[in-house]
């Protein structure tokens, strides 16, 4: 809402906390809300900003930090994940729109969707069926064909 209200913007506005897939599911949720008209604009991105010492000694205690320094995603030799200062805002509109406005188009996304499984190791670890039936449903619902895709965006943890 502070942003709505600083900037005069008019439509949805939401907090998203879904742990490190926060900005995921916000871009997610923007590119919902064009497509069903709810706005014309969508504005949606995360930030991380690290102020206390505390929460690195809980997570390197419960092994989510990476002992290498290196978040090795998808990977067999993932032994957790590495943190950093950051802020990613990205402005979503309709190609449409964007055209119509002359806007820089940097990107188009066709699909989006989210998702979560109960049937994973634990809440940290991916569940790669889970993954690959978001992935098919996403290029369904999009209408592209897996061999056409340029650019996948996704969360999997490093541990």
């Amino acid at each position: 809402g502070r942003i709505n209200y600083y900037f005069k913007f008019e439509g949805p506005s939401f907090s998203i906390d879904t742990a490190c897939s926060s900005s995921l599911a916000a871009i997610q949720l923007g590119c919902t809300s064009l497509w069903s008209g709810d706005c014309d604009t969508a504005v949606a991105g995360g930030s991380s900003v690290l102020t206390s010492p505390d929460l690195f000694s809980g997570l390197s205690r419960g092994q989510f930090l990476s002992q290498t320094g290196s978040c090795k995603t998808f990977d067999n030799a993932a032994d957790g994940y590495c943190r950093a200062d950051g802020v990613g805002t990205v402005v979503i509109k309709r190609l449409s729109d964007a055209e119509l406005d002359n806007d820089n188009v940097l990107a188009v996304i066709l699909g989006a969707a989210t998702n979560h499984s109960a049937q994973a190791v634990s809440i940290t670890h991916p569940h790669a069926e889970t993954q690959s039936n978001l992935y098919r449903k996403v290029l369904q619902q999009s209408g592209v064909d897996a061999f056409d895709v340029g650019y996948v965006e996704m969360h999997g943890t490093g541990t």
